[in-house]
């Protein structure tokens, strides 16, 4: 029995003595896994933060694409007004080009009957003094 108590304290003591390290062990395995979920949380908070940037950044492009959308609608309206203007002003423009002429026309139309006329008077017969003092 003495045998026994004696292999049983010795085995004891050999378990004691294992047990430090496995203790030791076990105390860096908690402390790994302690800075194991502080690394996993920042990680989760970077991912948290770089997503919340993103949204913003999207949010912003969204609003900045919305605001060039409105812009171009504004300036495509201006543009059909500036275009049906600048229609009425071409067409404004032909139809004063066109009085003028018409009018040129006319005025040369009445010279030319008058240089007729003056042709006609030219070429008739020449009458006696007399006579054309007559008719006057």
């Amino acid at each position: 029995m003495q045998a026994n108590l004696t292999r049983l304290n010795d085995l004891a003591g050999e378990v004691r003595r294992q047990l430090k390290p496995l203790g030791q062990q076990a105390e860096v395995a908690r402390e790994a896994q302690g800075i194991a979920a502080v690394v996993r949380d920042a990680k989760a908070r970077l991912l948290a933060a770089d997503i919340s940037e993103l949204h913003r950044t999207l949010e912003d492009t969204a609003k900045s694409e919305a605001d060039r959308r409105g812009e171009r609608n504004i300036l495509q309206e201006l543009l059909a007004e500036n275009t049906v203007r600048l229609g009425q002003l071409e067409a404004a423009q032909v139809s004063t080009e066109l009085d003028q002429a018409r009018n040129l026309s006319y005025q040369f139309d009445s010279l030319a009957e008058r240089l007729r006329s003056q042709l006609s008077i030219a070429n008739r017969p020449k009458l006696p003094v007399r006579r054309l003092t007559r008719l006057l």
